[in-house]
C-alpha cells in the first residue's frame, strides 16, 4: 500500500509541480550542477557499518523519518537499501550524502533551494 502511495504522490507530483531540477542535473555530462566543492571526492565504497555525514539539517531529519532512527549515527547500511525518496517543498539546501543512498530508483526533490546535485553515483536512478 505504501509503494502505492508512492508512485501516486511521484506521479501527482510530476503532472502538477515545477520542476526545480535542471536536466542537466538527470544527464551524465558534465553540467554546471555537477560543481560540487571537495565534497565530491568522497569515497562511496563504504562499508555497511560506516558512519556517514549529511549535512542539511533537513535532509537529515527527513532521512531519519525514512529509517526509523531519531537519534544515533546514520550508518551506510541503514540508507543502502532506500529506493524511493520523496523530498519535495521542504526547504532543503544541499544533499550531500545522496550518493550513499545506492540502490536509489526515485528522487524527488523539486521545489527546494539546491544550487547543485550530484547524482552520478546514484547509478540506479530511473
Amino acid at each position: 500500500m505504501k509503494n502505492r502511495l508512492y508512485a501516486f504522490l511521484m506521479v501527482a507530483m510530476m503532472l502538477f509541480a515545477p520542476i526545480g531540477v535542471s536536466t542537466y542535473a538527470l544527464s551524465a555530462s558534465t553540467s554546471p550542477l555537477d560543481d560540487m566543492s571537495s565534497e565530491s571526492s568522497t569515497t562511496f565504497d563504504l562499508p555497511g557499518d560506516a558512519v556517514i555525514q549529511l549535512p542539511d539539517p533537513i535532509f537529515e531529519a527527513a532521512v531519519r523519518e525514512e529509517i526509523g532512527k531519531p537519534t544515533g549515527d546514520i550508518m551506510a547500511s541503514d540508507v543502502a537499501g532506500i529506493s524511493t525518496l520523496l523530498l519535495e517543498y521542504i526547504g532543503i539546501v544541499n544533499l550531500t550524502g545522496i550518493e550513499y543512498f545506492t540502490a536509489l530508483e526515485v528522487l524527488v526533490c523539486s521545489s527546494n533551494q539546491l544550487t547543485t546535485l550530484d547524482i552520478s553515483h546514484n547509478t540506479a536512478l530511473k
